[in-house]
């Protein structure tokens, strides 16, 4: 996708709203970025260790590319 989509960070587990919170101020504070989901791990590294970021699969999008959607994994994968 092109660097630059404004992007949607859907953070897991769900449940954890100071995580979520943490994940939108550092987006938001970031901005959009060619690196966004090295960037945004780095930034939360510090208090989530095993924070990941993966890209939406192109495939799975139903923004017609317009939108970027990224998954933020707090423990690395997507645990509830």
């Amino acid at each position: 996708m092109p660097a630059g989509l404004p992007a949607v960070i859907r953070p897991f587990p769900r449940s954890d709203r100071a995580f979520a919170a943490a994940v939108t101020a550092a987006h938001n504070f970031l901005g959009a970025t060619d690196g966004l989901g090295a960037s945004l791990e780095a930034a939360l590294r510090g208090t989530y260790p095993a924070i990941r970021l993966r890209r939406q699969d192109p495939l799975a999008n139903r923004t017609g590319g317009y939108i970027e959607v990224w998954y933020a994994f707090r423990d690395g994968d997507a645990r509830e």
